[in-house]
């Protein structure tokens, strides 16, 4: 159930984001479209790895400096799956943090068999993601800095999968 519920709200986030991408204004995604280079070709996994998760921390960062409340702050944990010793980075908002952590303790009471509170509402979470993509989109419309570590992101997160085709 909590990876089913796990991989739910990681699609929506994802969703936000590349929602996000695709509403840029255009001088973001000029930004964000640049001449690709080839220097990805000579690093390893491991490094453009690095260089993915540190562009993510300068962008959520920046992101972070800018929003209009902290419940909308991404904030990145290294996480263990249910049912597994694999350890995960996941990178989302404060009130996807918040709510995952709700329905963790509701489903232990029940199991414990003691009813706990209505947990938050789907459609609460929407509202929320939804919010939290017009805050990133204007935060990358009126800050340049902000725009600029979206654009280093996007660059990363493409060598990165360059990469992976390459080794595949």
């Amino acid at each position: 159930m909590k990876n089913l519920l796990n991989i739910g709200i990681r699609n929506l986030l994802a969703g936000a984001l590349l929602c996000v991408a695709l509403s840029l204004p255009a001088h973001s995604q000029e930004a964000a479209q640049t001449v690709e280079d080839d220097s990805w070709r000579d690093k390893s996994e491991r490094q453009l790895r690095r260089e993915l998760r540190d562009a993510e921390e300068t962008f959520f960062d920046a992101f972070n400096e800018v929003n209009s409340h902290k419940q909308y702050d991404v904030i990145c944990k290294t996480t263990t799956a249910l049912g597994s010793r694999k350890r995960e980075r996941k990178c989302q908002a404060r009130f996807l943090w918040d709510y995952e952590e709700e329905m963790a303790e509701n489903y232990a009471r029940r199991s414990a068999g003691s009813p706990g509170p209505a947990p938050a509402a789907s459609s609460d979470v929407q509202t929320k993601l939804d919010t939290l993509r017009a805050e990133m989109s204007s935060a990358m419309a009126e800050h340049a800095d902000v725009a600029e570590a979206f654009a280093a992101l996007n660059q990363a997160k493409r060598s990165y999968e360059l990469k992976m085709q390459e080794e595949n």
